[in-house]
């Protein structure tokens, strides 16, 4: 593997303290071809083993009920040339077992903008579902879209939305229009909406929403403003556009807290906060 490729050298090395804890993979073309020895103890591998990483297709091990959500999760990422991402699924152990596992990747693109290289900080968190003989039980699961053109405020809202709602799983819209398109392809449960965004801003995707809702006479979904825009009358002017609630930048975890779980019905007592 090439210096640069190193995880001291290469996008690793401004990870601080967290690329010590956690473990690392390099991946190309669905195979990993760097895996730190943290990742080896994790999955489980025996000690002094040198398995045939570049042999396995990722997909193969990770959880059928978490093939789709990653799919899809990817396809975002690559039809936005998102630098990095965050997400969390299963994945099947050496031995067997099932583990939980909280990813965040950064990834490298080709002129044609496809995936080549993707570099990973991983690690195993606390499952929030069991498998016993014969059945399974799992936490019901929610989706909601967080429309935001900031990396850095996507991060904190989606931080934050994970805390409240940690079965949540998070489409990501990046301006206006991608809103409204992701909107009606996936149906989500609860919109977080920007009001500053490129192509269309959070009124005009807010207010295309509500005449897709009513054309093909489907339930309302809540839709909360998430703004910077904090001068007299911006509350109004949210709710007159279809919103339903309003939570100004920069957010505060209480308010914001607050609202999701009015309209997502979450028992403070299963959140994390």
């Amino acid at each position: 593997m090439p210096d640069n490729d190193s995880p001291s050298t290469g996008p690793f090395s401004d990870l601080g303290a967290q690329g010590k804890t956690n473990a690392l993979l390099i991946i190309e073309n669905e195979r990993i071809v760097y895996a730190s020895p943290r990742y080896l103890e994790m999955m489980e591998y025996d000690e002094g083993s040198v398995p045939d990483l570049e042999g396995k297709r990722i997909r193969d091990n990770i959880h059928p009920g978490d093939r789709e959500k990653l799919a899809r999760m990817l396809e975002e990422v690559t039809r936005n040339r998102q630098k990095e991402a965050s997400y969390s699924f299963r994945e099947k152990t050496q031995k067997g077992r099932y583990i939980c596992r909280e990813d965040h990747a950064y990834f490298q693109y080709d002129e044609k903008g496809r995936i080549i290289r993707t570099y990973v900080v991983c690690r195993e968190v606390p499952c929030e579902w069991q498998e016993g003989e014969g059945s399974a039980k799992k936490r019901q699961t929610c989706l909601c879209m967080i429309a935001e053109d900031n990396r850095i405020n996507m991060m904190l809202v989606k931080n934050i939305l994970m805390d409240v709602a940690p079965n949540c799983e998070v489409v990501e819209a990046w301006n206006g229009q991608d809103a409204v398109d992701q909107f009606k392809r996936h149906r989500p449960q609860l919109v977080l909406m920007d009001i500053h965004m490129p192509e269309k801003d959070g009124y005009q995707a807010t207010r295309e929403i509500r005449e897709y809702e009513n054309k093909h006479s489907l339930p309302r979904t809540p839709i909360i403003a998430v703004t910077a825009r904090t001068k007299e009358g911006e509350r109004e002017r949210c709710l007159e556009a279809g919103m339903d609630d309003y939570v100004p930048k920069p957010v505060q975890e209480n308010e914001f807290s607050r609202a999701v779980r009015t309209y997502l019905h979450v028992d403070p007592n299963e959140s994390g906060s």
